[in-house]
C-alpha cells in the first residue's frame, strides 16, 4: 500500500455518525472514508482502516455459513490486548474475508455507541433472513470496497476481457459474488 494514506481518526467516525444511514446515503458516507482516508488505490485497504481504528483482525475456522463476527468488550482486550476485535472465517475466500471485514465495520459505525453501550457483538450469517441492519452493512461494504465510479470505470475496462470476473474480483480483492452482486446494485449488463 502506498504512503498517502491517513488514519480514520474519532473526529471521521463522528461526522460518519452524524449523517444520515439510509441505504442511499451509503455512497455518500463511503465516498467520505475514501476522501478523508486519501486513499487513492485499489483495493481498499480495509484491514489497514479497521487496524488504524484500533481492532484486533483475527481469523478462525468457523461453521460453514458464519461468515465472521464483531466483539467489542474488555474479556477481548484481555486476550488480544485491544478492546475490539473483528473476526473472519479461515474458510472464507480473501475476498470474501475482505467483505466481512468491512460489513463489520458497518456495525461499529452505526449500531455501536461508545457512550451507550460498554461491550457489542454482531455475527455476519450468510444463511439468516437479512434484517435492515444486515442489508445496510452489506451494502455499506460494497460500497466501501467496489465505490460507484471506480467500479464501473473498471467494469467498462473488462467488460470484454474473457477474464472479466478473474480481472474484477484481483482489482478490488473481493469475491466473484459481491462483483455479480454489484453488477445488479448498478445496473450494469456484463454480458453473460
Amino acid at each position: 500500500m502506498g504512503g498517502d494514506f491517513l488514519t480514520m481518526d474519532q473526529k471521521l467516525i463522528n461526522e460518519i455518525r452524524e449523517m444520515p444511514r439510509e441505504i442511499e446515503n451509503l455512497p455518500n458516507i463511503t465516498k467520505k472514508i475514501i476522501d478523508d482516508l486519501k486513499s487513492k488505490e485499489f483495493p481498499i485497504p480495509i484491514v489497514k482502516i479497521v487496524g488504524d481504528l484500533n481492532f484486533f483482525v483475527g481469523k478462525q475456522q468457523m461453521e460453514d455459513n458464519l461468515s465472521g463476527y464483531i466483539v467489542i468488550s474488555d474479556e477481548v482486550k484481555e486476550r488480544f490486548g485491544k478492546r475490539k476485535l473483528i473476526c473472519v472465517n479461515t474458510k472464507d475466500s480473501i475476498g470474501h474475508q475482505r467483505f466481512t471485514i468491512a460489513h463489520e465495520l458497518a456495525h461499529y459505525l452505526f449500531d455501536y455507541d461508545e457512550n451507550e453501550n460498554c461491550e457489542f457483538y454482531n455475527t455476519y450469517k450468510t444463511d439468516e433472513v437479512q434484517s435492515d441492519e444486515e442489508i445496510r452493512a452489506n451494502k455499506f461494504a460494497a460500497n466501501l470496497l467496489m465505490p460507484e465510479e471506480e467500479f464501473k470505470r473498471q467494469y467498462n475496462i473488462f467488460i470484454h476481457s474473457e477474464s472479466f470476473y478473474q480481472n474484477m474480483t484481483e482489482y478490488f480483492q473481493v469475491s466473484k459474488k459481491a462483483v455479480a452482486r454489484r453488477i445488479d446494485e448498478l445496473g450494469l449488463n456484463n454480458g453473460d
